[in-house]
This record gives structure tokens, C-alpha cells and sequence, in this order.
């Protein structure tokens, strides 16, 4: 079953976001939102269970580049996002003072 959201209820999300560092979970549940979908049904496009994604959304799972890759390949996007979202959060967690910037090979 297909939990649709609001746009209002987005925006709101979406502004309880801002003066924030976005972390790779925030990200992960802002385009869950965005799409009007439950955890159920995201989860099962990414082909994770629900508490997988609950524990992703909530920063509980760390933001691995494998994780940053398969989830980006399920939702058919850009792997570039996704990996420097999720090299970002782990630097912003160990508490190391870098910004992330990535460059094609």
C-alpha cells in the first residue's frame, strides 16, 4: 500500500531540513517524502527491508559506498550524489573537517 503525503506535509519536512547538514539518511527520506511513498513500499524498491530503511533514514545503518551504490542503482540515479552523500556523512560523524568532493576517473 502506497502511503501518499501531502505537499504540504513535504514541505514541511523539507523545511525542518533547512540550517541543517544533510546527511546521507536525511536524503534517503526527503526523496521517500517526495515521492508520496511508505517505508514499506521504498524499502521494497531498494530491495531492503523496512527496518533497514527506518535504521538508514534515522542514521542507525552507516552510509557505506556500497550502500551509497546499490541505492542509487535501484532508484536509477547518478551513483555521484549518492557516493559523496554518504563519504560526507562518514567524515561529518568521525568528526574530521573535509568537504567531499568527487571527480569522475
Amino acid at each position: 500500500m502506497t502511503m501518499k503525503k501531502s505537499n504540504a506535509d513535504t514541505n514541511k519536512f523539507m523545511n525542518s531540513l533547512m540550517g541543517r547538514e544533510m546527511t546521507f539518511g536525511m536524503a534517503i527520506e526527503a526523496l521517500r517524502i517526495s515521492a508520496g511513498i511508505s517505508q514499506v513500499t521504498f524499502a521494497k524498491k531498494l530491495g531492503i527491508s523496512r527496518a533497514q530503511l527506518c535504521d538508514i533514514e534515522k542514521g542507525r545503518r552507516p552510509a557505506t559506498i556500497e550502500r551509497a551504490l546499490k541505492i542509487a542503482k535501484a532508484l536509477g540515479q547518478p551513483t555521484e550524489f549518492f557516493v559523496k552523500l554518504a563519504l560526507q556523512t562518514q567524515l561529518d560523524e568521525a568528526g574530521v573537517e573535509f568537504v567531499v568532493a568527487l571527480k569522475a576517473a
